[in-house]
């Protein structure tokens, strides 16, 4: 069951009480499994507290959740070994574990190149994540690759996006002439 509002920290608070209640980043909302007496446990804590329309609650089949991997031990060590800095270091654990985690079903080295690319068209299109964040997880994945497996340099079949450049602001020629008299 989908639990949906808007921010709210008080109704946070709540809906973290209902038994199996956990948060999707990707369909923001709230969730629980449809199971035993959850709708009456979600009726019960919101009673008061917000109108619950439940009309259009749909059944389905419960998915089965995978536990969530970690970053591999030997990934930390390696930026470590290479002295990269703190930030950098928590951005490409970040990055990678969650593009582990895409793959939950599958092993890190099975992960095919076109599976990358899956990751990253979902991470454009889906997630439409800004042009540095996907560079740094395109850094993030290679480095796993390149620096961890010593596997040889790849070069992934997407276009990586140019570094957006901002013209200045340029003052017009009437702009100009004001200021110039101005001073006389």
């Amino acid at each position: 069951i989908a639990i949906r509002f808007a921010k709210d920290f008080d109704l946070i608070s709540v809906v973290k009480k209902i038994p199996g209640a956990r948060f999707s980043k990707t369909n923001t909302c709230w969730y629980v499994v449809n199971e035993g007496e959850v709708l009456k446990a979600i009726l019960e804590r919101l009673k008061d507290k917000a109108v619950v329309d439940y009309s259009n609650i749909e059944t389905h089949p419960a998915k089965k959740f995978l536990p969530l991997k970690e970053c591999p031990i030997e990934y930390i060590e390696q930026l470590d070994r290479m002295r990269y800095s703190l930030n950098t270091k928590k951005v490409y654990i970040n990055f990678f574990t969650r593009f582990l985690n895409y793959f939950s079903a599958t092993s890190v080295d099975e992960i095919s190149d076109d599976q990358v690319n899956e990751y990253m068209r979902h991470l454009l299109l889906t997630r439409k994540v800004a042009s540095s964040t996907q560079n740094q997880v395109i850094n993030a994945i290679k480095f796993y690759y390149e620096k961890v497996r010593k596997n040889e340099r790849k070069v992934y079949a997407l276009e990586r996006p140019l570094k957006e450049t901002k013209l200045p602001k340029v003052l017009s020629e009437e702009e100009v002439i004001a200021i110039t008299k101005v001073g006389r």
